[in-house]
């Protein structure tokens, strides 16, 4: 529906311009583009041109936005005025699956008064990848849905187990967009606009879901003497990894009604968004024979349709020359539609209201002389309704809570030097509640058992209390020069935590013989964030902009329990931490040398440190590596307690340098450059013998989140003034991606690969005409 909707809309402006070939409008007061008829300001500007195109490697990255194979390239861009009336057209399409429309239309419209019609139409196609599953042990093809896995031998071996229904499939999805809004003034005190958008997405995708699949059962052991018991003959503790193609078809449209009445001191304004999404989906299916779970085939990756209404309220009131009042409230629901998968494996209608009301009202104060205060508070509550024909987890409810002041203050009034310094400060205390959500406060352990637990009270899971400051001077010290210096510090109480509870006494039998929790947070419960910079225009000619900045996170509040039956005395509670560091810096600028050359340069480096202690489950087996043997080593791993001290490394470097410069008054040369290196790598900062720090290439978190890219874009072009209205022009463009990180996963691994390696070049050359009527 969606698409005839859009077709319909714009068929007739397409086929007005299905014959032309060309591009957006130049600057005509270039006199290097317009020749002798400087200052005259075309009606139509017309380019064409023809791609030809080669490509190596793999076409994922190089082209995921964009059609590598050789094609038309055209464009269209009109503008027409008589003083009342204006009208701008614009036409363009890069490849045969990239276009975009855009008309905008001004007049006077009902009454006498202004009429405005801005719409957009654009498509193209979001080619995507295959992601690799890791190097897990694949299936091969036993473990499939009609078979879970008691003939195949391998099934009973692995923790890990990934099967792929499409190897080395790629996927793609077209994406086309419609936005429009139209205003009208139907007195001079009273307006209305109608906002339309609306997006359809279309294509096959790849839809991966990891579960533990299979029944797994243990013996009573004591951890610190014997080795892991052999599991039942029935199966072993499986993650099924599963990978497949879905064909989606997902339509969204929004219309959005406003009305603003102006009554002088207090202006008045009421909108209602209303927005339907809707899915016609392939439904696709995975295996499960899990404990308490009816074993057979039963759907996932389902997306319920959904409808959104909400009333906004604003309100402006101009109290007095001192004092101003600003207020927006708001109420809505979104309903959504669907089906949910009970543990029988059927199929039940679930349908969900999610009501939203929330409220944000200012206060702008400017009585004390050169000084504006601006006190502000803001309240959002939701809350789920469901109906009851599903058995599902209840999403949180919350509310959140803000209030804070903000203030700017002028101490010398204006001016340059000290009289363009300006202080900004902002204080905000928020609280965040949330409801159904359940932490148990009664100890944790196992039953009857010795040890540290987590004590009623000590964990607060409903509440998340913050306070953050912020201060920053800026200086005009002339009108060349300026600098700013910000600092921001934001502290929180009882973030929302991670908890990974093990009490396997309340589960299996005979129950296990020891028991522990773990809770942490990579949400910081501390921030630090100092920015500063600046910018210098010592002449008209050139530009200088820099900055860096300091952010650092922390979090201490996490925790570790293991409680050990057979050795009561070495039952601990240690503590769990999250470190980050980030320090972005940047310098861009640029430089016109006399009427030939033209420059422009730009680097930026950005770094992301983490150091966070990551716990598994006492007694797991899902170790990477495989079984955890005891004796387990003294220290963080001591009985069967995974701690895993682990640090994350991110830096990328982005350099980008280009120049245009005039041979003569009917050559130009132009040509840019950019290259990005970026690198993400993990490594232990204390050893564990299922996680080898070093091998990047096998199935270690190291090797997981392990990247290693170099990206690399050129573009050069020359242009010819055939006439003052004509231009012949050539472009090259450039686009290499390389990943040294799944090259060495590629070339160490002994297990199958898909969707490897991601590094490819492509290589574009563009020839054609500009023509201005």
């Amino acid at each position: 529906m969606f698409r005839k909707y859009v077709l319909c809309a714009f068929g007739a402006i397409t086929c007005a311009t299905a014959l032309a070939v060309a591009a957006r409008a130049q600057d005509v007061q270039d006199p290097y583009l317009a020749g002798p008829s400087c200052g005259v300001v075309s009606d139509l500007d017309v380019r064409m041109g023809y791609w030809a195109s080669h490509t190596t490697g793999s076409p994922v990255k190089v082209g995921e936005y964009q059609d590598l194979a050789s094609s038309l390239f055209y464009d269209v861009d009109m503008l027409r005025s008589n003083g009342t009336r204006t009208l701008d057209f614009t036409a363009n399409g890069t490849d045969p699956d990239a276009n975009n429309v855009y008309l905008h239309y001004f007049g006077p419209g009902l009454a006498g008064q202004g009429l405005e019609a801005n719409v957009n139409y654009q498509s193209f196609i979001h080619n995507l990848g295959h992601d690799n599953l890791g190097q897990f042990t694949d299936s091969g093809g036993t473990n499939n849905n009609t078979d879970n896995g008691a003939t195949g031998a391998n099934i009973r071996g692995q923790q890990f187990l990934r099967q792929d229904f499409n190897p080395g499939e790629d996927y793609a999805i077209r994406v086309q967009e419609f936005k429009a809004n139209f205003k009208a003034e139907l007195t001079p005190d009273l307006r209305i606009r109608l906002d339309v958008w609306g997006i359809d997405k279309e294509g096959t995708r790849q839809v991966n879901s990891m579960q533990e699949c299979y029944p797994h059962t243990y013996a009573t052991i004591d951890p610190t003497t014997t080795s892991l018991p052999a599991q039942s003959a029935g199966g072993t503790n499986h993650c099924h990894i599963l990978s497949q193609s879905q064909h989606i078809d997902w339509q969204t449209t929004e219309v959005k009604p406003v009305v603003e009445w102006n009554l002088g001191p207090v202006v008045i304004e009421y909108s209602r968004p209303m927005r339907t999404f809707t899915q016609d989906d392939q439904t696709v299916y995975r295996f499960y024979d899990f404990e308490g779970v009816t074993p057979g085939s039963k759907p996932y990756s389902l997306v319920p349709d959904n409808t959104t209404q909400i009333d906004q309220f604003k309100l402006n009131v101009l109290v007095n020359e001192d004092n101003r009042f600003y207020g927006f409230f708001y109420t809505g629901n979104t309903r959504s539609e669907g089906e949910a998968v009970l543990p029988s494996g059927e199929l039940a209608d679930e349908v969900n209201n999610r009501r939203m009301t929330g409220a944000d009202i200012r206060w702008t104060n400017t009585t004390i002389d050169n000084v504006t205060i601006t006190p502000y508070a803001r309240y959002v509550k939701e809350t789920n309704l469901f109906s009851e024909e599903a058995d599902t987890t209840f999403p949180i409810n919350y509310e959140r809570s803000q209030a804070g002041v903000r203030t700017l203050w002028r101490p010398f009034g204006g001016g340059f030097g000290l009289g363009g310094l300006a202080i900004k400060a902002e204080y905000e205390y928020g609280d965040l509640h949330r409801a159904n959500l359940d932490f148990p406060q009664d100890g944790i352990g196992p039953a009857g058992g010795p040890g540290p637990s987590i004590a009623a009270g000590e964990i607060d899971e409903e509440h998340t209390r913050s306070n953050i400051f912020s201060i920053g001077p800026t200086v005009r010290w002339s009108p060349q020069f300026d600098t700013y210096l910000k600092y921001k510090y934001y502290d929180t109480q009882d973030a929302l935590y991670a908890v990974a509870y093990h009490n396997p006494s309340s589960r299996d039998s005979p129950p296990y013989s020891y028991a522990g929790l773990s809770t942490n947070s990579a949400l910081p419960e501390y921030d630090n964030i100092i920015e500063l910079g600046g910018t210098w225009l010592p002449n008209d000619r050139f530009m200088l902009n820099g900055w860096i900045g300091f952010d650092m996170q922390s979090q201490s509040e996490g925790q570790l329990v293991i409680n050990n039956t057979f050795a009561p005395s070495a039952s601990r509670t240690e503590a769990l931490t999250s470190k980050t560091d980030n320090y972005p810096c940047g310098l861009n600028g640029s430089y016109r040398a006399g009427d030939k050359w033209t420059l422009n340069f730009g680097a930026a480096y950005f770094t992301n440190w983490i150091d966070q202690d990551v716990t598994f489950s006492p007694g797991s087996d899902h170790g990477f590596g495989g079984t955890v043997t005891p004796p387990f080593p003294a220290g963080p791993n001591q009985y069967g307690a995974l701690l895993n001290r682990l640090a994350y490394g991110g830096r990328a470097g982005v350099f980008n340098l280009g120049a245009t410069y005039r041979l003569s008054p009917r050559l130009r040369f132009q040509a840019q450059g950019e290259y990005v290196h970026g690198i993400d790598s993990a490594y232990q900062l204390s050893g564990d013998p299922n996680f080898p720090q070093t091998n990047a290439a096998t199935a270690s978190i190291p090797g997981i989140f392990r990247d290693d890219v170099v990206i690399t874009r050129v573009s050069a072009g020359i242009d010819y003034l055939v006439s003052k209205r004509c231009t012949a022009y050539f472009r090259y463009v450039l686009f290499d991606y390389q990943d040294s990180a799944d090259k060495t996963q590629l070339a160490a691994s002994t297990l199958p690969v898909d969707g490897l390696p991601l590094s490819g070049t492509s290589n574009l050359f563009l020839t054609g005409l500009n023509a201005t009527f």
